[in-house]
């Protein structure tokens, strides 16, 4: 709950990365966005983490949690600056569009207009209850105006009462209200052209929804070699579809999210190696209208050829050293890692800095956040932190580390 508010809450953080909304009647799909104005107005959605969330009124979202014991408000900016003007507009257009194009909504939650003169209000809950010839501003004080029977317009939009197909389109009108078909013509039954209609609208929203054909990961498997992410993306035009990564550590099916990483491509590190890493494809449309997540094959990440021969060749030596730069008092100093049999030391210069012997109490960890980094544990309470020269050389250090420790705790296990 508490995560989702932090997301929302942060306008910057929600502007960069979006957020997911599914639609909670259970239907698929759902929509991204990246700013409270673009929520829209009385519709209930499911967060990515399961909470709920509302636009109650024009200014207001409401959160809440599946049990509905924690229910938290968020105030929604309506006010236009230079800044946000061009955004604003934008998202109360769409938002607008969203509900009086869709009959089913628009009959669920309703829609209030404002007469521009006497100001007084209207629930409509169809567009057949617009009277024709008549302005009205919406809740986003944007106008909608019937101009027949059929037409709607919304902004500088046309919507339709009844949408044309493309059955009506090359039907031709009779040449007066009189005239009967000839009786070689077939003379549908009464109700079939509106199923038919139906269904044709039908296929063409299914034709139109966000989805991807294909959702592939290709990569020769080994850390440090970058994955690529290939996908044929379907249903209109393409909006800011969301790439996640994710990996599975060996001997569960769980795959958890990795930090950071977004977009096509994405160069396994480290922490990759042993385990499956896989991406996560959420279509979006260019209005904001998302399509079901998908996901791609996994590959398991393997130490790359050239650090493992590396690492095979430090061992066969009795004693080595790096030159690394070690953390200090907000700045880094130049440090030497000296690898003897049974133990390795830090040193400055010729001086020992610490030391410590192989086994369960040194631990040696790269930095998740750094390519370059990594850290030394001597015991519980003894920490050291390195930045090596490049993530190269810091993967070697690393592995090298961590194989003579292993290697001498099954020699001491003997």
């Amino acid at each position: 709950m508490q995560a989702d508010y932090d997301i929302f809450k942060d306008s910057a953080t929600l502007r960069r990365e979006g957020a997911l909304l599914l639609e909670s009647s259970g239907s698929r799909g759902g929509r991204v966005v990246f700013s409270l104005q673009e929520v829209p107005l009385r519709r209930k959605f499911m967060t990515s983490n399961g909470n709920f969330i509302r636009r109650d009124k024009d200014d207001t979202v409401s959160l809440w949690s599946a049990d509905s014991r924690k229910v938290m408000t968020l105030p929604v900016s309506v006010s236009a600056s230079p800044q946000n003007k061009d955004h604003l507009f934008w998202a109360h257009s769409q938002n607008d569009l969203l509900l009086f194009d869709d009959a089913k909504q628009l009959a669920s939650t309703g829609a209030v207009l404002t007469d521009p003169v006497s100001g007084k209000t209207k629930e409509i809950r169809a567009l057949t209850d617009l009277p024709i010839g008549v302005k009205y501003f919406t809740e986003h004080a944007n106008i909608i105006q019937r101009l027949s029977n059929n037409e709607i317009m919304l902004g500088d939009k046309t919507l339709y009462v009844n949408p044309p197909t493309a059955s009506d389109s090359s039907s031709s009108p009779c040449s007066s209200e009189d005239e009967k078909p000839s009786s070689e013509e077939f003379v549908a039954p009464k109700g079939v052209k509106g199923h038919a209609d139906e269904e044709l609208a039908v296929a063409e929203r299914d034709a139109s929804f966000p989805c991807a054909k294909e959702c592939t990961l290709v990569g020769r498997g080994f850390h440090m070699d970058r994955l690529t992410l290939n996908v044929v993306y379907a249903g209109g035009v393409e909006g800011n579809s969301i790439v996640r990564w994710e990996r599975c550590v060996p001997d569960t099916e769980e795959f958890t999210t990795i930090v950071g990483a977004r977009g096509a491509t994405y160069q396994p590190s480290m922490m990759d190696i042993g385990t499956e890493v896989r991406a996560s494809y959420t279509p979006v449309r260019a209005d904001g209208v998302t399509g079901a997540i998908v996901f791609s094959n996994a590959i398991e990440i393997n130490i790359d050829p050239e650090v493992a021969a590396e690492v095979r060749s430090n061992l066969a030596l009795s004693s080595l050293m790096f030159k690394v730069l070690m953390s200090n008092s907000g700045g880094f100093e130049k440090r030497s890692i000296v690898v003897g049999s049974d133990k390795l030391k830090i040193r400055k210069r010729r001086q020992t800095m610490a030391k410590c012997a192989f086994g369960s109490a040194l631990t040696v960890m790269p930095a998740e956040e750094h390519d370059c980094e990594f850290s030394l544990g001597f015991g519980a309470d003894e920490f050291y932190s390195f930045l090596a020269p490049s993530c190269y050389q810091r993967d070697i250090i690393v592995l090298t580390l961590q194989s003579f420790n292993i290697n001498a705790m099954e020699a001491g296990a003997v």
